[in-house]
């Protein structure tokens, strides 16, 4: 029968076998029946005949067979003989590679999908300067966003609200990686539920709406 097993040792670890085919197992056979000297017949024998060599001979001794494993997060407990799962456990760099990621696709901003990271706040920051010289005109300044959208400036409160809106945003997620860079253990932060700027971190966690 050709089927997928598992095995364990405790220093190499777990392995699988894919198409396992199982050893072989000869059957016993009799000897014919012999005479002996006086004319009697003597019964044959069994013989239990030598198993054919099996590649699982070669494995370690104190290898042991292990339903497969069901998951890359766990791991084999042999007091029990069975999979216990392990949490995974996450980096506090892992959190601020999050936090930048978000900065960089930035925010919905009335509508509109705005980058929050330093490139696109200095621009920002140069129309408004613009602006304060006058060297804007009345139909305004009309720049195109990565995602394709239009947006026209007319004044410099347009320019100044989305600008607010964006810093807010950047500050919102460079403190909530801190905030969740002090948890133990730390969550998966790619979780969209640990930066939802609508709740507290506490109150996020005590809700059960992410993995721990």
């Amino acid at each position: 029968m050709v089927m997928d097993k598992g095995f364990y040792h405790s220093e190499r670890g777990y392995w699988q076998v894919n198409d396992y085919h199982a050893p072989v197992v000869p059957e016993d056979y009799q000897l014919p029946d012999s005479v002996d000297e006086d004319g009697n017949t003597v019964p044959g024998g069994w013989v239990t005949p030598d198993r054919p060599h099996h590649f699982t001979d070669d494995y370690p001794e104190g290898t042991v067979e292990v339903p497969l494993k069901p998951n890359a997060n766990c791991e084999w407990d042999a007091g029990a003989e069975t999979w216990v799962d392990v949490p995974v456990t996450f980096e506090r760099l892992q959190v601020a590679y999050q936090a930048e990621a978000l900065i960089e696709i930035g925010a919905q901003i009335n509508g509109t999908q705005f980058k929050t990271n330093e490139q696109s706040l200095q621009r920002l920051r140069e129309l408004m300067d613009v602006f304060d010289m006058g060297l804007v005109e009345a139909e305004g300044r009309t720049y195109s966003t990565e995602a394709g959208d239009t947006l026209t400036f007319t004044t410099r409160e347009q320019v100044e609200a989305v600008y607010s809106a964006a810093i807010l945003y950047r500050s919102f997620v460079l403190e909530r990686s801190a905030q969740i860079q002090q948890l133990d253990p730390i969550p998966d932060p790619s979780q969209d539920e640990l930066w939802d700027q609508s709740q507290t971190l506490p109150d996020i966690l005590n809700s059960e709406a992410v993995a721990s």
